[in-house]
């Protein structure tokens, strides 16, 4: 699912540069600008560094969004049918000159979920077992120190590398966090990415440089494995039924899978245990070039379950089909009492651990007469990926995009981009989660490979207002897709008013049909000051 929706939302927005300070606009309050008032003396401009003579200012930005879903495809299996969340950001960014920059952003989050009822038709206003969460958290907090050709920066950063939006393979520093409105990523994939504790320093030349990153710290990713639309294992999927047929039995496994999926033993917080990127990039002949070099944590965690939970899970159609079995059934009785015994004395019955990973990345940017051409590509000699069978397993991977980008005014906007992810040596007894559907044969085939096509359409009704879009990912192999369309209403500023539809399937054994109950509608609203 991360990869369905992040790529289509991706592709919707477009790249955010994270470097790029933000334009004095509508959006922002000038709290501070001493720069007229300030002008140095003769004197003073001989003496003091030219850096500094610029002056300082403060911004101020307010962000403020709401999104209300409502459940396009209902399917009685226990699911959420009516979503709304809630986003508030404020920043904070001073300058002193060109020398000095300090940003610090929080962020509250506030939402509800609730299922369809049991007993009524469900109306769009009668939802059972609301549940409603909040989070309040600091984004970005850094400071930015320049001088001359170095630049540093220390503090929690967003990074934003890569020229495609999709398969971008040097952005691999930042974890995402899945835990509340599956659609924040359509305003933009950075509302996803949780910051991380960075020393960044720069060395720029002309139109070269180099960039040093060290992330002292794990972060892992942030989601849920059952109870939502959007969780690892949706309601009505087979991982959610197994998962739920071991919990007749004992509630709380649930639990202890759910807090288990992410991470029992995490990387120690020493500095040899620091994840490391080197990125140098530069221009020629007018095209962006840039190449990135990461050793650091895969954040795909290896999980080992159980062998006894292991018996129960692959049993769980049968125990669903007749509970007694755990019972009269020698095999499933016994499992089913040394589960409960290790549960009782706190062994662990799933245990995830982190692998470190290397990654190679190379990526171009340049223009083709009135078309932006974009082209990103890497490899890891070995990533985590997972078969069907929920079994993890490393393999050499490789990932690359090529994009298309054409924009005319203010009115037209398309881009097309071609994407694919390969891993190689797949196991021949096996298939792989995510990149293959239940109709491949593991034993006429080399390398498990995901491709696919992204495209997004974007027309701006100028006079009036209004901007409609339409967005598209299919994976040609295994088949899945997701499809967007969306209206807006911007000719209110700093308003804007949106309505939209996301519509998700593929063929069985695929990331699109277990989520293919998740089609919804959703009408919202943002605004920054």
């Amino acid at each position: 699912m991360l990869a369905l929706l992040c790529a289509l939302a991706a592709v919707r927005v477009g790249v955010v540069n994270d470097m790029t300070p933000p334009a004095n606009g509508v959006d922002e309050i000038i709290i501070v600008d001493d720069a007229a008032d300030s002008a140095p003396s003769e004197a003073q401009v001989e003496t003091q560094p030219s850096l500094l003579n610029e002056g300082s200012r403060t911004l101020l930005t307010f962000g403020l969004s709401s999104r209300f879903l409502l459940d396009a495809s209902l399917e009685f299996t226990g699911e959420d049918v009516v979503e709304w969340w809630n986003l508030g950001t404020l920043r904070l960014e001073h300058r002193h000159g060109e020398l000095l920059k300090a940003v610090v952003e929080a962020a509250v989050r506030w939402g509800m979920v609730g299922e369809e009822p049991i007993d009524d038709p469900f109306v769009g206003f009668n939802p059972r077992d609301v549940k409603w969460t909040g989070d309040v958290e600091l984004r970005e907090a850094y400071l930015q120190w320049r001088r001359g050709g170095i630049e540093a920066r220390v503090g929690q950063q967003i990074f934003v590398w890569g020229k495609n939006e999709v398969c971008a393979a040097a952005d691999v520093l930042n974890s995402v966090d899945l835990r509340y409105d599956p659609t924040a990523m359509l305003d933009s994939p950075k509302n996803l990415k949780v910051p991380v504790f960075a020393f960044d320093l720069g060395w720029w030349w002309e139109s070269w440089g180099v960039q040093l990153v060290i992330i002292p710290f794990f972060t892992p990713h942030r989601g849920t494995l059952v109870g939502r639309d959007f969780s690892l294992a949706p309601s009505g999927s087979e991982l959610e039924e197994q998962i739920g047929a071991v919990g007749k039995f004992n509630p709380t496994i649930e639990d202890e899978i759910q807090s288990a999926v992410w991470g029992t033993e995490v990387p120690d917080e020493a500095p040899w245990e620091s994840s490391v990127a080197l990125r140098a990039q530069g221009n020629v002949a007018g095209w962006d070039f840039a190449g990135t070099v990461y050793n650091g944590w895969d954040r795909t965690p290896r999980l080992r379950v159980d062998s006894d939970l292991l018996v129960l899970l692959d049993s769980a159609e049968r125990i669903l089909g007749n509970p007694e079995l755990t019972v009269t059934d020698p095999v499933l009785r016994d499992a089913t009492l040394a589960v409960q015994q290790k549960s009782l004395v706190g062994e662990e019955l799933v245990r995830a651990r982190y692998r470190r990973m290397w990654r190679l990345a190379l990526e171009a940017q340049g223009v083709l007469g009135d078309v932006v051409v974009r082209g990103d590509i890497g490899f890891s000699p070995e990533q985590t990926f997972y078969t069907t069978d929920f079994a993890p397993i490393g393999l050499p991977s490789v990932l690359g995009s090529l994009g298309l980008e054409y924009t005319r005014g203010e009115t037209w906007y398309v881009s097309v981009t071609g994407y694919a992810v390969a891993a190689m040596d797949a196991p021949k007894d096996a298939l792989l989660s995510g990149l293959e559907s239940a109709t491949v044969d593991p034993q006429n085939r080399g390398a498990a490979v995901l491709y696919g096509v992204s495209s997004t359409v974007r027309w701006r009704w100028q006079e009036q207002g209004l901007v409609v879009s339409t967005t598209g990912l299919y994976n040609i192999a295994p088949g899945d897709h997701v499809l967007s369309f969306e209206t807006a209403y911007d000719d209110f500023e700093p308003h804007t008013f949106i309505a939209g539809a996301v519509f998700i399937n593929g063929p069985a054994g695929t990331t699109g049909r277990t989520y293919r109950n998740n089609d919804f509608v959703y009408l919202g609203y943002s605004g920054t000051w």
